[in-house]
């Protein structure tokens, strides 16, 4: 009898895993019967019986003989086997919750809100008509604007560096212009009477120049709206944000209490959803399944720290719509 290990034992296993999968049964089968057979007790065994378990050296992580005695050191290193199998499986194909039929890597589910991405235009650009100069730009591009204008939201940098931030992505070829443009955009030296004399088209007849002052000019406007400052015990900040299911309302108070100053936040919904608010020291999340009103509070927030707030739609494919909170001491 071949009682040494075989040295490849990667390879056994593989075989092991081959015949395992067309003999499912037997393989349990022969183990439970090996278990069962090591409780019996007999007065010896002669060296004519050992050869039916020959085999089983291939699960043995030893570099030693097998016993009978030791049935359970065979079973945990076949469990063993199996558990690394089926880890791989789960890997190479994640199982799918009821609801899903494929497998999306974007995926969004309500409780969980990431950063926000490209939003769906047919929910977020409703708010296109509503702002002066983005009424200049198609659907598409509005859309494409609104990304990064988001993601500068919670940017410390000055205005100017945001805008050129947002916008900079339309340009890349021409930065050193785009920057003089949006240095004037924030001292004010173009005002509208300047800006009439420019002729602004609509963006598609628009030249480079005049598409670089569009943009600039509702990226100034997306932030702004987006943007919602309370000063403490003054009064409470509104912004509003029309969507294809109706107009979203998102207003912040930042006031002193017995326990503490808080940050109240009072959203109406057009439709049930998700509020999430999100800081350096946590954050907290409000939902509700219709329609309504949502309040959510902060006690004792970090003064002149920029908050995000996501807001999300159930039964909507869309990411969310982000606000910035900035909760201000008086100066």
């Amino acid at each position: 009898m071949n009682n040494e290990i075989n040295p490849d034992r990667q390879l056994s296993e593989c075989h092991f895993f081959d015949g395992s999968e067309s003999q499912p049964l037997e393989t349990a089968s022969s183990a439970e019967q090996l278990a069962n057979s090591s409780r019996v007790e007999e007065p010896g065994w002669s060296e004519a019986d050992l050869p039916d378990y020959e085999e089983i050296d291939v699960f043995y992580p030893n570099d030693e003989p097998i016993k009978l005695g030791e049935i359970p050191t065979v079973k945990d290193r076949f469990e063993s086997l199996l558990k690394n199998r089926l880890r791989i499986e789960i890997q190479q194909k994640p199982p799918l919750f009821p609801w899903e039929t494929e497998l999306g890597a974007d995926a969004i589910y309500p409780d969980v809100i990431s950063d926000p991405m490209v939003p769906n235009p047919s929910w977020w650009t409703a708010q296109r008509e509503n702002l002066k100069w983005s009424t200049f730009l198609p659907e598409t591009v509005f859309a494409a604007l609104l990304t990064p204008c988001q993601k500068v939201l919670h940017s410390t940098r000055q205005q100017g560096a945001k805008l050129v931030e947002a916008v900079e992505s339309f340009f890349p070829q021409a930065s050193d212009l785009l920057n003089e443009w949006a240095g004037r955009l924030v001292l004010g030296e173009v005002r509208d009477p300047e800006l009439k004399k420019l002729q602004l088209p609509a963006y598609e007849d628009a030249s480079q120049q005049q598409q670089m002052v569009l943009l600039l000019l509702a990226a100034r406007e997306i932030i702004d709206t987006l943007t919602i400052t309370c000063f403490l015990n003054k009064s409470v900040a509104l912004q509003q944000w029309e969507t294809s299911l109706g107009v979203l309302t998102v207003q912040a108070e930042y006031q002193t209490r017995d326990y503490g100053n808080c940050l109240m936040i009072l959203a109406n919904l057009p439709a049930g959803g998700c509020l999430q608010l999100k800081g350096n020291h946590g954050e907290t999340t409000a939902r509700r399944t219709s329609e309504g009103y949502m309040t959510m509070e902060l006690v004792d927030p970090e003064p002149n720290h920029i908050y995000r707030l996501n807001v999300l739609f159930y039964d909507c494919e869309q990411s969310p719509l982000c606000f910035a909170i900035y909760p201000r001491m008086i100066s």
